[in-house]
């Protein structure tokens, strides 16, 4: 039996040829990407009412971390919001 035959009857190598053919078909049918139109885009207005409402509640202003445009401040929010655990009791 040749090398080619004994890869042939491995279960590894029938797995991988299905789940490269379902990834090979899906690309194929799906849709494109999101529309630049689905984006969240935060304002300067919606940091300030963001920043005026914590401070209202918490009698101090927000650190920096937690506000501003920046790329790296918003993506550490977005990490600490889904982490936070879910308040199930509403």
């Amino acid at each position: 039996m040749t090398l080619v035959q004994r890869l042939l009857r491995e279960p590894l190598m029938h797995f991988l040829a299905i789940g490269a053919s379902l990834f090979l078909v899906f690309g194929l049918v799906s849709e494109p990407g999101p529309d630049p139109a689905d984006t969240i885009v935060v304002g300067p207005d919606q940091i300030e009412q963001l920043r005026t409402g914590y401070q209202a509640v918490w009698k101090r202003p927000p650190t920096n971390d937690l506000i501003g445009p920046d790329d790296d401040r918003v993506r550490r929010v977005g990490a600490r919001l889904r982490h936070q655990p879910k308040n199930e009791e509403k």
